[in-house]
């Protein structure tokens, strides 16, 4: 019985040895993909407040440590926006009405991602990320309701504004990590800084995630 029983241990030790050898993490010529939720601020210069967001990222490993990635972003908000109102001929007597509209953001970029520690035995890697893409920026409808004439109360005027979609262009910088708790499935976490121009105006925005990723394929 003695044999069967060292044998067995022997086994056992084999397999928990290739356990632990076996590489957490992207791959060479592997894919990531991975999904995620956080808070975003908008462009201060326009209010828009803080506000969850949520994403999709999809990438190849071209290297451990150079990947290209596409990433998918959804930040439904709202900002605050000043028109005038009144005659378009004569600018000096408009009057401003703030108006608050929803605006939902969606972006599409694609970009780089360099990693870093790949060559060590680490369940947590850096990584840095540079994107460029498309920010499209959609305004609902609304009303609003201004007085022209601070001296007669008679002088409101109530319209209504239209719904406004415009898509500029996206760039995205972002440093993070991923943990890995199996050799394919960890936790992903990063802080992005974003900019736009829709509606042609700069516009800046910062952003902290975390989400799950999936490491699929690849050399061991």
């Amino acid at each position: 019985m003695k044999p069967k029983v060292q044998t067995f241990h022997v086994a056992a030790a084999l397999l928990l040895a290739a356990a632990t050898a076996a590489s957490a993490g992207v791959r060479e010529k592997g894919y990531e993909i991975g999904v995620y939720g956080g808070f975003e601020n908008g462009d201060h210069h326009t209010n828009v407040p803080t506000g969850g967001s949520y994403g999709f990222r999809a990438a190849y490993a071209f290297t451990k440590k150079l990947m290209a990635e596409l990433t998918v972003d959804a930040f439904p908000s709202s900002r605050d926006l000043v028109i005038r109102v009144g005659d378009p001929s004569i600018p000096i007597k408009q009057v401003p009405a703030g108006i608050s509209p929803n605006a939902d953001f969606l972006s599409y970029t694609l970009g780089l991602t360099a990693n870093f520690l790949t060559e060590r035995d680490v369940k947590t890697t850096p990584y840095f990320n540079v994107s460029l893409g498309f920010m499209t920026e959609s305004r609902s409808a609304g009303s609003f309701s201004v007085q022209t004439n601070p001296n007669d109360p008679n002088s409101v005027v109530n319209g209504q504004f239209l719904a406004q979609k415009d898509t500029g262009t996206a760039l995205s910088v972002a440093v993070g990590a991923r943990t890995f708790f199996t050799p394919t499935m960890g936790l992903r976490y990063d802080l992005r800084y974003i900019h736009h121009d829709t509606f042609g105006k700069n516009q800046d925005g910062y952003q902290l995630s975390v989400g799950a990723t999936f490491a699929v394929g690849g050399k061991k």
